[in-house]
């Protein structure tokens, strides 16, 4: 497992991609946008997901503010 922690500038640009594994994401300030697949959620701080990281998926902030997440990857090999 990898953990992370990511800043969102408040002008970003939503970049999906994919990879083999599980990811598990915590809204920590702000809005966050996280896109899997078609489907498209907002998470505000204290939300979290847990998705499988096969699926196309990308994040950004909401609401012309930066945001963050606290993250963690689990990558099977």
């Amino acid at each position: 497992m990898d953990p992370f922690r990511i800043e969102f500038a408040a002008d970003g640009v939503d970049e999906v991609s994919s990879h083999e594994g599980e990811e598990l994401i915590i809204c920590i300030s702000g809005e966050v946008e996280l896109t899997y697949g078609a489907e498209k959620t907002t998470l505000k701080p204290g939300d979290t997901a847990y998705y499988n990281s096969v699926v196309k998926h990308g994040l950004r902030a909401l609401g012309g503010k930066p945001a963050s997440i606290y993250g963690v990857v689990f990558m099977p090999f």
